[in-house]
């Protein structure tokens, strides 16, 4: 059970978990701070840790404030709706032979019937993103899985809060934020990684980083532009 106290003014909940070191991560929207650490931390302990952060705390919970966020789709002709971090201009058709989704040019083309409700092409759409992450997202992780001896045996797509990815080595499986089909293909590719490191090392240890730093030695600048994108659904900043 967390444990919620307030540390420089700012709410922090602490879990005390299974692990060796202690773990600061900041959550977006609000910028909620959360701290893990070893199960028999002393409490106080950990809060002389998060004041000691205070100051890297302020500045990304302030950087989450600051975030673009993207507008509420209205999903109407001439809106700008990014794929693989490309900005087309959606336009819809009446379709009366099904739904149809495809990249056209310059266009998302929305091929509906008439009486579609916006829920209706909201769906239709949400459909279409997580059909194109999952084709992506299984010839990035073919790529990748060989050279670190692992294996995947389910991808997840779904909509997650706090994270752009999560995996379990237990079950082989790999999730991904729908969110990703927005972003440019790197990135998707520097969360499947960093997933797949995962199998390997459980921590983000010195032996993950290396990992890392070897597999895509750009991952800083791939993982920075990443979460400098219009916010929507997620956006992480962690601390150990």
């Amino acid at each position: 059970m967390a444990e919620l106290l307030s540390i420089g003014g700012f709410d922090v909940e602490i879990t005390k978990k299974d692990i060796k070191n202690i773990h600061l991560t900041v959550h977006p929207p609000t910028g909620v701070v959360k701290v893990s650490a070893p199960l028999n931390t002393d409490t106080q302990i950990v809060k002389a840790f998060a004041l000691t952060k205070l100051e890297w705390i302020k500045r990304h919970h302030q950087r989450l404030a600051n975030q673009a966020r993207e507008s509420q789709r209205k999903l109407i002709n001439r809106e700008s709706i990014y794929v693989w971090g490309q900005r087309y201009l959606l336009k819809i058709e009446s379709f009366d032979g099904g739904e149809r989704v495809e990249l056209k040019g310059k266009h998302l083309m929305l091929r509906v019937r008439d009486n579609e409700s916006t829920e209706a092409r909201t769906q239709t759409l949400e459909r279409w993103y997580r059909g194109e992450l999952r084709k992506k997202a299984n010839k990035v992780i073919s790529q990748w899985d060989s050279k670190f001896s692992v294996s995947v045996h389910k991808l997840y797509i779904q909509r997650m809060k706090t994270k752009w990815g999560s995996c379990s080595p237990e079950s082989n499986s790999i999730r991904l934020n729908t969110e990703l089909v927005h972003k440019e293909k790197e990135a998707l590719e520097f969360v499947i990684v960093h997933e797949l490191i995962h199998f390997i090392e459980a921590r983000h240890s010195d032996k993950f980083y290396k990992l890392l730093d070897s597999a895509l030695p750009k991952w800083k600048s791939i993982r920075q532009k990443l979460n400098a994108a219009p916010l929507s659904y997620v956006k992480w900043a962690r601390m150990s």
